[in-house]
């Protein structure tokens, strides 16, 4: 975890300086000079690119960035394209940025990204992927992001560079990814609860107070963690608490569902979830509106608390 709490305090600080900009532009509509810049020169980082003053915003500017932010990188060196401590470095930094910039900045600079690339030929375009990989998708990783994830997923699946089975694996991911997003409804399945009912996660609306979904393993101790937190918060009035097993022990659960608060429902999942929900590491949390959409699907456990605490129950 040390890599990544390195990587977490260098992105403050690039936001910061990448939002602030030059002290001295040269002009309003300056761009970044990157011509004389050499990146086999470079020590372990691609330069900012400088922001022109003109834009005021903090999202424009970190669109800006991002937009130019590989415009230092020649993908045909492989000292550098298939370093892995220099491009999860210059990733990392690109993803803080993207992270205050708008969805179609974002959107651009994947584009760009993935173009440059593709320049340099099928082995450093493979060993970006990787990178994506365990950036945006690990269930580790405090970078997870699933908007940006599905952003590259969308060029891979169509990629030449990638062939058949590599296209065809970003297209199952793609498909995966887009399951549940918020402001749609959830999907909908049977569970048995513990008075031996059948019953479905659609079955009578919950209400304004919505519904908190968790998908858990009896033996997860950081399910438990998870719950033990939630005990701690104010939850909105009317809200439904629903944790449902999806391991296959139904002994299992029959023998650990009294472990839960008496305002939870328990349930063991009657069917198979695999095709209608992605379960990368459990406990997994939806967030659903009082019409079952949802609101947020898989956030941080700190995400989760915080939404909960200001019973945010808005899709976004």
């Amino acid at each position: 975890m040390r890599f990544w709490a390195e990587i977490i305090i260098f992105t403050v600080a690039l936001i910061w300086v990448g939002c602030t900009g030059p002290s001295k532009p040269s002009s309003d509509d300056a761009v970044p000079d990157v011509s004389t810049t050499r990146v086999a020169d470079m020590p372990g980082e691609l330069p900012l690119p400088a922001v022109p003053d003109s834009l005021a915003e903090p999202s424009a500017r970190a669109g800006y960035a991002i937009e130019h932010f590989w415009e230092a990188m020649d993908f045909d060196n492989r000292r550098l394209s298939l370093d892995t401590a220099f491009m999860e470095q210059n990733f990392a930094n690109f993803l803080g940025l993207a992270a205050m910039a708008g969805h179609d900045a974002r959107s651009m600079a994947v584009g760009q990204l993935m173009d440059r690339a593709a320049v340099g030929g099928r082995e450093p375009y493979e060993f970006l992927c990787g990178i994506v990989e365990k950036y945006l998708a690990d269930p580790n990783s405090p970078m997870r992001d699933e908007d940006m994830y599905i952003l590259f997923l969308d060029r891979m699946a169509v990629d030449d560079l990638l062939g058949e089975a590599g296209r065809l694996q970003a297209a199952h991911r793609l498909a995966v990814a887009s399951r549940n997003r918020p402001g749609m409804r959830a999907a909908d399945f049977a569970y048995m609860t513990a008075d031996g009912k059948r019953r479905r996660l659609h079955d009578g609306a919950s209400g304004p107070g919505g519904t908190l979904l968790m998908f858990y393993d009896p033996d997860c101790d950081r399910c438990k963690a998870v719950v033990a937190m939630l005990g701690e918060v104010q939850l909105p009035d009317g809200m439904r608490l629903l944790a449902v097993d999806v391991e296959d022990d139904r002994a299992l659960w029959e023998k650990t569902r009294g472990g839960f608060p008496p305002e939870w429902t328990t349930g063991f999942a009657a069917e198979s979830l695999d095709e209608l929900y992605s379960l990368p590491a459990l406990p997994v949390f939806y967030l659903l509106d009082g019409d079952g959409r949802v609101v947020l699907k898989d956030p941080p456990v700190d995400r989760l608390l915080t939404a909960v605490k200001r019973r945010d129950t808005t899709p976004g």
